[in-house]
């Protein structure tokens, strides 16, 4: 689905000391258009990152108990309503004052990115991680991406990454802020997030899944590594001083197969909020499903 919205480049040659990936939308999604497949694409994402939806059908059938004496004409409004509640007020993070915006944007950036790679490199990830975040509104302290990659490979490769999200005015240092947040990142030495994965996976009973990177983890099998770098960013103010900022900065040789993806959106702010605002809608087919 992403392909009909997204579309990549590699830079070729590349000026810079580190690899760049382009992307750019070859069509931009219809903010108006209730029915319009990439913000409904990327709302049902956002729900799925952030809820289990098993958990997410049965809280909302649980509140919908009382409804049955209403008259039809009304019904369905009350129901859309319940559900809309409960998504943005139990499962999203907040927008609200008050709350981190950051993380209503971070959180975008990062399963944005995590489908891209997806879609586009074959990974793929064992536990939805933000649905164990502390406080619903809350950053999940983890490593911002870990994806797997074993298909065709003779040994996994896994992807370490840091997503930098900005829907406003440029930062020149964005890049090297998520070069630095890599860094310190124990990703490098002793990844946590594995630890946490395979903690999930036996807790589910995923065994096989939580031996193969219980074994990855412990040193037992041998894995390539690469350190990704995604700036997700407004086009309309990205510049590419971010670029040759971080290009004269002093690099970690720790971050091996270090390289940046540029994703560059129109209306960035507009397809995060109105992405979060259809995220209630996969629901409806959940429950009736």
């Amino acid at each position: 689905m992403l392909n009909n919205w997204l579309s990549n480049s590699t830079r070729e040659p590349c000026p810079y000391k580190f690899g760049v990936r382009d992307i750019t939308e070859c069509s931009s999604p219809n903010l108006s258009d209730p029915e319009d497949t990439i913000l409904n694409h990327l709302s049902y994402h956002l729900l799925m990152a952030h809820g289990d939806p098993e958990k997410i059908k049965g809280d909302c059938k649980i509140l919908l108990e009382d409804l049955e004496e209403l008259k039809f004409d009304k019904l369905k409004s009350y129901v859309e309503d319940i559900i809309k509640n409960y998504v943005n007020n139990e499962i999203l993070p907040s927008n609200k004052p008050g709350f981190q915006l950051s993380t209503w944007i971070g959180n975008f950036g990062e399963v944005l990115a995590s489908q891209i790679l997806i879609d586009s490199e074959e990974f793929w990830f064992p536990i939805y991680k933000l649905r164990f975040r502390e406080k619903r509104s809350w950053a999940m302290k983890l490593t911002d991406l870990c994806l797997i990659k074993t298909n065709g490979l003779s040994k996994p490769l896994i992807c370490y990454g840091e997503v930098k999200t900005k829907s406003s005015a440029c930062d020149p240092k964005l890049g090297i802020k998520g070069h630095d947040s890599l860094v310190k990142d124990d990703a490098l030495e002793k990844p946590e997030i594995l630890n946490f994965f395979c903690n999930m996976l036996y807790v589910t009973k995923r065994i096989d899944e939580a031996d193969f990177l219980t074994r990855i983890r412990l040193g037992k099998i041998d894995y390539d590594k690469q350190h990704y770098l995604f700036l997700i960013h407004d086009k309309s103010t990205w510049k590419e001083e971010v670029l040759s900022n971080l290009n004269s900065y002093q690099l970690n040789s720790d971050l091996i197969n270090f390289s940046i993806t540029v994703v560059l959106v129109e209306q960035l702010r507009q397809v995060i909020d109105e992405s979060y605002s259809r995220a209630w809608k996969s629901v409806e087919g959940w429950i009736n499903g």
